[in-house]
């Protein structure tokens, strides 16, 4: 579900980010409410808005029986989905990414 963002419209989204951040609360329909959703989580788990943290927690295991098992459904799986702008992950039990395929190279890279 890909969406053009004009301008004006990245404006007012930036605006709405501001407001919320500032006062806590954002008393207009200039984000979806999805959006309002994920900015209320991130305030609540006290998610930094300007900084992304992303602690080492360990090498994924890419030789595991689950990975080995995997390969093959997850490619195939990226082949039947080629046409679409999608990627298949696998990850551990911990969501530690274990496996990433897709077809459209753009989509890895954006995952990097």
């Amino acid at each position: 579900m890909a969406r053009n963002v004009s301008a004006a419209s990245a404006v007012g989204l930036q605006h709405a980010r501001e407001q919320f951040l500032s006062a806590g609360s954002l008393n207009t329909d200039a984000v979806a409410p999805r959006v309002l959703d994920s900015w209320r989580r991130s305030r609540d788990l006290r998610v930094h808005p300007d900084r992304v943290e992303l602690p080492y927690v360990r090498e994924p295991n890419t030789d595991s029986p689950l990975v080995r098992a995997a390969g093959p459904v997850l490619r195939r799986i990226a082949s039947d989905l080629s046409s679409q702008s999608v990627s298949v992950i696998l990850t551990s039990a911990d969501g530690l990414v274990l496996e990433r395929v897709a077809s459209d190279p753009a989509i890895l890279k954006a995952l990097d």
